[in-house]
Order: structure tokens, then C-alpha cells, then sequence
């Protein structure tokens, strides 16, 4: 038996969130699964790290897959993240829920998709799998792709479906219009139904695994990923009426050409950064010499900020704050870590100002992480 690694909430809100879910004295049917499976997402989607997520993954192989153990956790040590839907329903399944043979196939999906990152699986098997089950395999990326925008979502907000549609096609040029079928029917079924119904309240014990949440917040996630499966279907269509040519990789000189910044700023020695940083960046720092101010601009998703024209997108979060000793509190910034900038900032005792993405002659690019 897999001895099992204790994961815990957060001190402060132990007692409101309760210890971690076990099925060992709990009757799973047809009506209860995917509440009772909801209610262990929710618990570790809260409560599990990176690092939890990992281990998860590790004790169901060792335990399910003892045979091929080694060669599948040496797979998944080469990642910086697991899965945390997969990882999630992984340690469920140890902690005595019986899933059902459609999500234990998404966790042997998920592992095998590993393998075939790491070498070309060797064909031993003389029946080919379909043309559907190929398509599926292909796809699996972008199936984990879209499981983490959901957990994101539901812990953190739901993003525009356009900068989600730029998540799941990252390295998607060539995806061709079966293939985003087969995207929107696995958002529609694995999601966007259940979603519905439990909204609608037409099943009392699938509305009770989503209550955590407010109903406004609920409904905004639900259109949210309409709009995205709005999106799917447009681009389906337009692949399927033209021919889909291979695109050119994007200038990201072109793209910064027309940012308007100094160059350098003698007064203060503050000197720019390269402009064609900003394309993919998470965190834009900006200095405006004229009014002494330092803001900056927060990636909306991971890696989704970039520059048209004279203005700066594919943020979330932006703001500015006049500094009294420039001087000084700049030479102070310049030497922080990147995970130390904004507490840095927070600490500024001055009103936090929106910015509207525009640049000007006047600022100075002080940093990009």
C-alpha cells in the first residue's frame, strides 16, 4: 500500500475549509458523483501547491502503474507544473473515490501525452486507433491548457475568451477546423453543461457543489466561455472555407517599432530597456520623467502582454504612483528582485493613478520580468 504525503489548509482558515476529503464511508452513485467530485476539486484546487500537485501524480503511479513507474515519474519530474485538474482527481482517486473509466482514461491521457513530449511512442499495437482517438491525442496539450484556465478561473477570475483563445493556440497555427470541433465539443461536454445546469438549478446536489460562489460570478464564467466557443466556431469556419497557410513568426521589432520612449535619462542615469522584451512579458515597468512617476502594467494571462502602435495591451492590472525621492527610491527599485518589485511598490505612501496603456517621449522603460 502507497503510504500518502498529508496536505493541510492554510491555518487561518482551517476550520472553514475543513480537513481534506475521504470516501471511505461514502456511497458514490450515479446522482452524487459529480458533486462529491466537485467538492475534492474545490478542496484542492484551494488548498494544493505546485509541489502537492507533483506528488499526487506520483503516489497514483506508483500504486497504479508499478511496472512502468520509473519511466512515467521521470516524465513528469522534467515538468515545472502538473496538471492541478488532473493531478486533483489523481489524488481523489487514492483517497477511495472511485472515479469512472472516463476520468480515469484522462489521467493514462495525461501521463501518456508526457512520453510522447519526451520520444515518438514506438508502435507495438498492430490495430491503428481511429482517426478521432489521433485527433484526441494530439490535442491533449491544449485539453490541459484549457482544465488550468477553468481552475484558474474559479480561483482567481475568468479572463476575456480572446486572450484565452491566444492561451490554447500558443503553438496552434496549424491547427486545422476538426481539430477546434473537437475543442469546443470537449469545453461544451466537460464544462459549459454541467456549468448550465447546476446555474439553472435543475440539479439540486450539482448546484450545491458550486454554491461557493456567487451567482453573478458563476454567470460571468459561463458567458465568458460561450464567447470563447463563439470565438472556436468563427475560426472553425474560416479554416474550413479558406486554405490554412502556414504563418510567418511575428517581427517583435515591427511590433515595438512605434512605442514612443526615451532612450536614456541622464539626470537619474536610467537607460531603457530593449522594446521588443515587452512582447510575452508578465510585468512592464514604466518611469515618467516628466511627472516622476513609476507605474506598471501586470499581464493579464501569463505572457500576454505586447505592444501595437504607441500603446501597450494584454494587460490586467495597471498603476502609477508619483515618487517623492526619485533619486533614491529609483536606485532602491533598480536593485530588487522581480518578485520583490510590487511589495516594494505597495509601500509607497502615494494615490495609485490608472494608466491607459499609451506611451510618450517622456517615460523611460525602467523594467520588463
Amino acid at each position: 500500500m502507497i503510504k500518502l504525503h498529508s496536505v493541510y489548509p492554510p491555518a487561518s482558515e482551517a476550520k472553514f475549509v475543513g480537513d481534506e476529503p475521504v470516501w471511505d464511508n461514502v456511497e458514490i452513485t450515479e446522482k452524487n458523483y459529480k458533486s462529491e467530485i466537485l467538492r475534492g476539486l474545490n478542496w484542492h484546487g484551494y488548498c494544493a501547491t505546485d509541489k502537492n500537485y507533483k506528488k499526487y501524480l506520483e503516489e497514483w503511479i506508483k500504486a497504479n502503474k508499478p511496472t512502468d513507474a520509473k519511466k512515467f515519474i521521470a516524465s513528469l519530474r522534467t515538468l515545472k507544473k502538473a496538471n492541478p485538474t488532473i493531478s486533483s482527481l489523481a489524488r481523489i482517486s487514492m483517497r477511495n473515490f472511485p472515479l469512472s473509466e472516463k476520468d480515469v482514461l484522462r489521467i493514462e491521457d495525461y501521463l501518456n501525452s508526457l512520453q510522447t513530449k519526451k520520444k515518438r511512442v514506438v508502435k507495438t499495437d498492430t490495430n491503428r486507433p481511429s482517426v478521432q482517438d489521433a485527433m484526441k491525442n494530439q490535442l491533449s496539450e491544449i485539453f490541459s491548457e484549457i482544465d488550468h484556465l477553468v481552475d484558474v478561473s474559479f480561483k482567481e477570475g475568468c479572463a476575456s475568451a480572446k486572450s484565452m483563445v491566444n492561451v490554447i493556440f500558443r503553438n496552434g497555427e496549424n491547427i486545422k477546423a476538426p481539430h477546434i470541433r473537437l475543442i469546443i465539443n470537449y469545453i461544451q461536454e466537460t464544462y459549459l453543461n454541467e456549468w448550465q445546469t447546476a446555474y439553472d438549478g435543475s440539479d439540486e446536489q450539482l448546484s450545491e457543489g458550486y454554491n461557493f460562489m456567487s451567482k453573478r460570478t458563476f454567470k460571468s464564467i459561463i458567458n465568458e466561455f460561450n464567447l470563447l466557443i463563439d470565438l472556436l466556431s468563427r475560426q472553425a469556419t474560416a479554416a474550413k472555407t479558406q486554405r490554412i497557410r502556414k504563418k510567418k513568426p511575428l517581427d517583435k521589432k515591427k511590433m515595438v517599432s512605434k512605442l514612443r520612449f526615451m532612450d536614456s535619462f541622464d539626470e537619474l542615469n536610467l537607460k531603457s530597456q530593449d522594446a521588443v522584451n515587452i512582447i510575452g512579458s508578465n510585468l512592464v515597468w514604466v518611469y515618467d520623467t516628466k511627472r516622476r512617476k513609476l507605474g506598471y502594467y501586470e499581464a493579464e494571462v501569463k505572457d500576454s502582454i505586447y505592444a501595437k502602435g504607441t500603446t501597450i495591451y494584454g494587460y490586467k492590472n495597471s498603476c502609477e504612483k508619483i515618487l517623492r525621492k526619485p533619486e533614491t527610491q529609483l536606485e532602491e527599485f533598480m536593485k530588487l528582485r522581480k518578485n520583490q518589485t510590487k511589495n516594494w511598490f505597495d509601500t509607497i505612501n502615494s494615490k495609485c493613478t490608472e494608466m491607459k496603456g499609451r506611451t510618450n517621449v517622456n517615460i523611460i522603460l525602467v523594467r520588463i520580468d
